[in-house]
């Protein structure tokens, strides 16, 4: 539900880029709108992207490469490595929150193999490709100073005929709103099975476009930090078990499956490992852990990563 609606709310902040002057509330209802309608007939949806919007974004990714890279890359020697691993944490976040998001989509293919392939490959590639997009903006054409997403969105603006490519990126990114829709319903019939698919997209697609109009693209970051710190020490507590502790043969998905609550301690560490060491740029909630590092005598050092410390505590708890 997060993640639909800040993509709601991205796509209202490059729609006003692409059309300056109006008020942003009409691109919020609008983009909900159609992710709603689209969460409704899911697979009809998926079908339509497929055959249409894959080949535009390829061609505009393109297009946005060819055209930035045409500029001078800043040296690699410049800046520091201070930031490093905040942005890391970012990046990891990004990807571990969606994963889980692959149980939905890929129940849908005809063999394990192509479900694994479509998910790894989909991820792998998408996710290289985009980053390494933002980055050649950065050290191009864009100032890391003020408001850095709006920067890129006008770096890609600021290309020749840059608003025809630009303007299908905004256009596919209904495709990641509707695939988070669409997965809240079904992990909602994971625990109430006989609901009406149709009715919770509806529900679901309204409290996200809802929450979008409160929310603004200064949130994004601090909710990418929780994200990572509540899903990498799940991952590592997952991955030990299953892969690691032999649970893939005894591994149980049925509904008679016995609730293991003892895990839930290995992650708490973890979590609270992350938290201690990012614990994000919400006030109240980042005042709270500073509190608690005060306490304990810990002051996190700039080469620490808060990914790798929660996944190492989570993984070594688990064992």
């Amino acid at each position: 539900l997060g993640w639909a609606v800040f993509e709601l709310v991205v796509i209202a902040a490059a729609a006003q880029q692409l059309f300056p002057g109006h008020a942003r509330w009409p691109y919020v209802v609008v983009a909900g709108v159609f992710t709603t309608v689209m969460a409704l007939r899911p697979l009809g949806a998926v079908r339509a992207l497929r055959r249409y919007a894959l080949v535009a974004v390829v061609a505009a990714t393109i297009y946005l490469f060819v055209q930035l890279g045409r500029h001078p890359v800043v040296s690699l020697t410049d800046g520091s490595w201070s930031g490093f691993w905040l942005a890391a944490d970012v990046v990891i976040a990004v990807a571990v929150s969606w994963v889980p998001l692959a149980a939905d989509y890929s129940r849908h293919s005809r063999s394990g193999r192509s479900a694994f392939l479509g998910s790894f490959l989909g991820y792998t590639v998408t996710q290289i490709a985009y980053y390494t997009l933002g980055l050649l903006a950065f050290a191009t054409v864009v100032s890391s100073q003020g408001d850095t997403q709006t920067n890129l969105f006008m770096a890609f603006l600021a290309v020749p005929f840059g608003w025809l490519p630009f303007g299908v990126l905004v256009l596919r990114e209904l495709d990641e709103s509707f695939t988070n829709v669409y997965s809240t319903v079904v992990s909602i019939q994971n625990v109430r099975p006989l609901s009406d698919r149709r009715i919770l997209a509806v529900i679901i697609g309204t409290l996200a476009t809802i929450l979008a109009l409160v929310l603004q693209i200064a949130d994004y970051q601090s909710f990418l930090y929780l994200l990572g710190s509540v899903f990498v020490p799940m991952f590592a507590v997952f991955a030990v078990d299953y892969f690691a502790l032999h649970g893939r043969p005894r591994w149980d998905c049925s509904r008679d499956a016995p609730p293991r609550w003892v895990m839930l301690a290995p992650w708490l560490l973890g979590f609270a490992s992350y938290q201690l060491v990012n614990p994000g740029s919400v006030s109240w909630w980042a005042s709270a852990w500073t509190s608690v590092q005060r306490a304990i005598g810990f002051t996190p050092p700039t080469w620490m990563s808060a990914s790798v410390t929660s996944f190492a505590v989570a993984a070594a708890a688990t064992f």
